[in-house]
């Protein structure tokens, strides 16, 4: 008899179903610590088993459990195997999660803060030279030579935190961002609950959405 361990019978994830013949009897086998067995080697049965001695895997496969003081183990022979594979099918449930506010929220302000709080001090700080500070806090420039010549290496950490209170209050809100995400959604058809895994996408949505508002701002700030 063959032995075969059961977690590679299978080669496919379909499901399976087994046979065991009422009339098969159960044997334990002591196998000895020279001889290791493995999915190779050949089992000497009981007498009671000599029917079954020569199965092959084409009819039939041996189940075992391997305890814990080895070399004890138990090999139960089972009757023929039926093994039935089904086509399978992509199917577009709309779960209606899209529509659905907490899941809308969550996504929004996930966006929303990484932006505020990490893209724009990283990726994009290039758009705090559109803000500058003076006497009544921090503004929009007023040219684009103005924020040219506006080097925000030289801004403390602290200002820098009072621009991206800025951009929040007056250009990425949680609104504008959620608009933003719909957007997103309605044109390419991409769930709201899977923006998340479209990050890269967001992103550089998100970065072209706030320079061109700045931009809008700075001119009327003219």
């Amino acid at each position: 008899m063959v032995y075969t361990p059961i977690s590679t019978m299978f080669n496919t994830p379909y499901s399976t179903t087994t046979v065991l013949s009422p009339l098969t009897p159960l044997s334990v086998t002591p196998v000895s610590p020279l001889s290791p067995l493995n999915a190779l080697n050949t089992v000497n049965t009981l007498s009671t088993l000599s029917p079954l001695s020569t199965i092959s895997m084409a009819s039939a496969v041996s189940q075992s459990v391997v305890v814990n003081n080895d070399p004890l183990t138990i090999v139960t022979p089972i009757g023929p195997q039926i093994i039935t594979t089904r086509p399978s099918y992509i199917v577009d449930i709309n779960t209606g999660m899209e529509d659905n506010y907490n899941v809308q929220r969550d996504v929004t302000r996930y966006f929303m803060y990484k932006a505020l709080d990490k893209w724009l001090f990283e990726e994009w700080n290039y758009l705090f030279k559109f803000l500058v500070a003076d006497k009544n806090g921090v503004r929009l420039v007023k040219s684009e030579d103005e924020r040219e010549k506006n080097d925000v290496k030289k801004d403390s950490d602290e200002l820098l935190e009072q621009k991206a209170d800025y951009i929040e209050d007056h250009v990425l809100t949680e609104e504008a961002t959620k608009e933003v995400l719909k957007r997103i959604m309605r044109e390419l058809g991409i769930p709201f609950y899977s923006l998340p895994h479209r990050e890269a996408l967001v992103m550089d949505v998100l970065e072209k959405f706030m320079k061109k508002k700045l931009k809008k701002r700075m001119a009327n700030n003219a």
